[in-house]
């Protein structure tokens, strides 16, 4: 398999309402049949993404694990020191009882084949907060109702070792 990165962007909010429409804003690319939600965006607004020609040469696609059709370059992703209580409440380290921890997919993941440069990293930050502040110009509700989609940072990670992050910005 060859070498590839993963842009993970962390929120406070379940990311499966939103990753593959913001996917879509941030880059200008999106997945195959089933898991090509975001055309609406791609298509009014691709054009204002400065770098798009980087994204179009350096997005990969996968296949997602479960009954989809299609492969995505985007996925929901665990997000490092937050948990679920497996009824959707989500809580960070601490906060809650050992036996209601399950993953928190809080996080979206977009696969690279090379590693952006900083004015890559610094539009896809400000795409991203103009994402959050934009919902429902994005067409998108979240579970949380109530609660603004709150970004937290972030991460390069190297995918051909676990884990192994190579770039780190918060919010």
């Amino acid at each position: 398999m060859s070498k590839h990165y993963s842009i993970v962007i962390d929120t406070e909010n379940y990311a499966g309402n939103f990753e593959r429409r913001m996917c879509a804003f941030l880059t200008g690319q999106i997945g195959d049949g089933y898991v090509g939600d975001g055309a609406d965006l791609v298509e009014k607004y691709s054009a204002d993404i400065k770098h798009i020609d980087w994204w179009n040469n350096h997005i990969i696609k996968k296949q997602p694990v479960g009954n989809y059709h299609g492969k995505s370059p985007v996925k929901t992703a665990i997000t490092p020191g937050w948990w679920n209580n497996g009824r959707g409440l989500h809580y960070r380290d601490g906060e809650r009882l050992k036996s209601e921890k399950c993953p928190a997919y809080l996080s979206l993941e977009i696969y690279v084949s090379e590693i952006p440069s900083d004015d890559v990293i610094e539009e896809l930050v400000e795409r991203a907060k103009y994402f959050s502040k934009n919902l429902s110009e994005m067409k998108v509700t979240l579970f949380e109702k109530r609660k603004p989609l709150k970004l937290t940072g972030v991460r390069i990670i190297n995918n051909k070792s676990v884990a192994d992050e190579l770039l780190s910005v918060k919010f």
